[in-house]
Formats: structure tokens, C-alpha cells, sequence
């Protein structure tokens, strides 16, 4: 029966077990931040017959579940952050099979120069993600007291990158949700009732 090598107890250094918080820190903000992208793509657009909605709207959240954070960056970057293709087809009627069809979508609008400088910040962010993940014990060795100082001068720093892209995150959800309860609202009032029933707002008929 073979035996696991263990370090004495004696060899480990005093600094290991907060570098190994602080990894947990970064790692804990990164599922915070991963599960804040989901919620973002999933409800960043909503398209079809009424009576679907709900379902439509269940497959896209289950969808963004089963996503990669680099998959979800992309979906980020490529539906949310930029403005629909010029040639973009809305629904029609005769699409929708003569059913009401509803249709909405989140767009953060930036200069050009601002959302290209966006994608890399995101692009690293994953790449962060992937090597706290994958190789943060390959590049440091957290048995010896100058690879823990080391990891932990990288961890104070990467935390601080990480919480400022995870605080950016959530103000965008925010302006998502006030832009969800203003649509919201604007759907519940009396003259979306009657553009509904054929009336123009005015009151005057089709």
C-alpha cells in the first residue's frame, strides 16, 4: 500500500494560509461576478409570441447556465455592449404567425475606442480567471516563505482588478433593471393597453 508524501508540519510557511484566503477571495469574487454575467445575458433580450415568453425566457437563462465565462464575455461583447447590425430584421407578423409577438433589448451603448478597450479588459479578466483557476500553484510555490510572498503581492493585486470589473458589472445590471422596470411599466399602462387593442394613443382608430 503506498504511503502520501505530506510537508512537516514545521515546513510550512507562516504566510500559506493567507495566501490560500486570499486565493479563495479572488476565486469567490469571480463566481459572483460569473453568476451576475449569466443573469445579464439571459435577460439582455427577449423575443417572441407572447403566450412564449415565459418558456423563451426560461431556455435562455438555463442556456446561459451551461456557458464558459469566455463564452459568456463573448455573448457580452458581441449582443450587449455594441449596437444592432444596421441590416438586423426585426420579427414581423407573418413571422410570429399572425400571433402578437414582443420583443426587447439591452444595449450599452460606448465610443468605439471605449468598447475595444472594453473587450480586452474582459479578455483578460478571463485569462485571469483561468490561470488563478488552472496554474496558480505552478507559478507559485506556496511551501517555500518567497513564493507565498510572492503569491500574495499577485492575489492583493489581482483581487483589486477583479472587484473593480465585478463593481463595473453590476452597475451595468443595475442599468439593465431600470431599464426592465421602466419597459415594465410602460407595458402595464392604459394607451400600451390600447395600442394592444388597435388604438392609436391619440384615441383615434387604425
Amino acid at each position: 500500500m503506498s504511503e502520501i508524501a505530506t510537508m512537516p508540519a514545521d515546513d510550512v510557511p507562516d504566510l500559506q494560509p493567507i495566501v490560500q484566503r486570499k486565493l479563495g477571495r479572488c476565486l469567490l469574487r469571480l463566481q459572483q461576478y460569473e453568476r451576475q454575467l449569466k443573469a445579464i445575458v439571459a435577460h439582455g433580450e427577449l423575443s417572441g409570441p407572447v403566450d412564449r415568453l415565459p418558456i423563451i425566457r426560461e431556455q435562455k437563462i438555463t442556456c446561459a447556465q451551461n456557458k464558459t465565462m469566455g463564452t459568456l464575455m463573448r455573448m457580452l461583447t458581441e449582443n450587449l455592449l455594441t449596437p444592432p447590425s444596421p441590416n438586423e430584421e426585426s420579427p414581423t407578423e407573418a413571422d410570429a404567425g399572425g400571433q402578437i409577438w414582443f420583443s426587447y433589448r439591452y444595449l450599452l451603448e460606448m465610443p468605439a475606442e471605449r468598447y475595444e478597450a472594453t473587450k480586452v479588459a474582459l479578455k483578460e479578466l478571463v485569462e485571469l480567471r483561468n490561470e488563478l483557476v488552472h496554474h496558480f500553484l505552478e507559478r507559485f510555490d506556496l511551501w517555500s516563505e518567497t513564493g507565498c510572498q510572492a503569491g500574495d503581492g499577485f492575489l492583493e493585486e489581482r483581487y483589486e482588478t477583479i472587484n473593480r470589473h465585478y463593481l463595473n458589472l453590476q452597475g451595468w445590471a443595475k442599468g439593465m433593471d431600470e431599464a426592465r422596470a421602466k419597459m415594465a411599466s410602460a407595458i402595464q399602462s392604459q394607451a400600451f393597453g390600447d395600442l394592444i387593442d388597435g388604438i392609436l394613443v391619440d384615441g383615434s382608430g387604425n
